[in-house]
């Protein structure tokens, strides 16, 4: 039995050839890796988490406290959301390969590579700084998938401030309570898209929000708003180093749409998100018994979600590949 703060065993031989090969093809080998991460879950998720970059690395897999409801993962470590997703692959390539594609409604196609999307995280996350956010604020996005989507979470990340996605298709109602409900001290939405339900929506949920600070991303504004390029303005693009943030320290939180008009919301904390995501999309998705692996994935998930968050955006990110986005989804 391991107590609290006690360094998990080293794994052993045999454990470690179980492990070497981490890229199932097929069902019965993904059971396989399955059982063998129930039968032996430290070692398992100890190795895991090797697969990213961590500030300092943990010396504790898990605190489990069933009595008081606490349960905590890598919980002595430190780690950077958007440095693993960016700053890796930069560091490994030079940035050149292309991070994302997006397809507008009107046939409008924007490509970003991963030193591209860095830069632009720059410029985000030197307009939060200006305009006063900081590491624990919560920034609410009602947005479909678009780039500045992307922009905004990774740029929260990189400073550890945590986002709110709310899917474009909650009702006004809802998505204020859900901006109140989780302290967001700033929001994000847009006033120009194919679906006239989601702008008028969009309005309300401006009007509801009161002194909040609101940016609007896209062509169309209203009064007592800001237009990103406004809200990016002048300010020198954010170039000091990722700092790393407690594993446990949370990356994002994602709201239900609760039938009993309470809002619900699921708070993801970094570190062990970050593994598990990883770890699973690295392990099912990418390679399907293909010899050379797809560089790209489109998503059809709302990014607005766990499964959209996990595969469609923070798995590909951090396993070096492309995410496709379309703003029908």
């Amino acid at each position: 039995m391991k107590h609290e703060g006690e360094a998990p065993e080293p794994m052993s031989e045999e454990l470690r050839n179980a492990f070497s090969d981490l890229t199932p093809v097929t069902l019965q080998s993904y059971h396989k890796l399955y059982h063998t991460s129930i039968a032996n879950r430290e070692a398992f998720w100890k190795k895991q988490a090797d697969r990213l970059i961590w500030g300092t690395r943990f010396s504790t897999v898990m605190e489990e406290n069933f009595a008081v409801s606490s349960i905590a993962w890598y919980p002595d470590g430190e780690i950077n959301a958007c440095a693993n997703a960016l700053d890796a692959h930069i560091g490994k390539n030079g940035g050149g390969d292309t991070a994302l594609v997006y397809f507008g409604s009107d046939g409008e196609e924007r490509t970003f590579t991963f030193s591209e999307l860095e830069a632009e995280t720059s410029r985000v996350s030197a307009a939060l700084t200006a305009k006063g956010c900081k590491t624990g604020d919560r920034i609410a996005l009602y947005l479909p998938d678009c780039p500045e989507t992307v922009l905004f979470m990774l740029a929260c990340a990189r400073r550890g401030i945590i986002y709110v996605p709310v899917p474009f298709y909650f009702t006004a109602e809802v998505t204020a309570e859900i901006v109140h409900d989780s302290g967001a001290t700033l929001l994000v939405t847009a006033l120009s898209h194919t679906s006239k339900s989601f702008v008028e929506r969009a309005r309300k949920v401006i009007e509801y929000v009161g002194d909040i600070t609101v940016v609007v991303v896209g062509n169309e504004t209203g009064g007592g708003v800001l237009l990103f390029d406004e809200f990016l303005g002048t300010n020198t693009p954010d170039k000091a180093p990722a700092d790393n943030y407690d594993a446990e320290h949370p990356l994002f939180i994602i709201y239900a749409n609760s039938a009993t008009g309470i809002p619900r919301g699921s708070v993801f904390a970094t570190g062990g998100f970050l593994v598990q995501t990883a770890t699973s999309f690295e392990t099912v998705l990418p390679q399907n018994g293909v010899d050379s692996p797809r560089k790209a994935l489109a998503c059809t998930l709302n990014l607005a979600s766990a499964g959209g968050q996990s595969y469609g955006f923070w798995g590909p990110l951090l396993d070096g590949r492309c995410v496709v986005i379309t703003a029908e989804g």
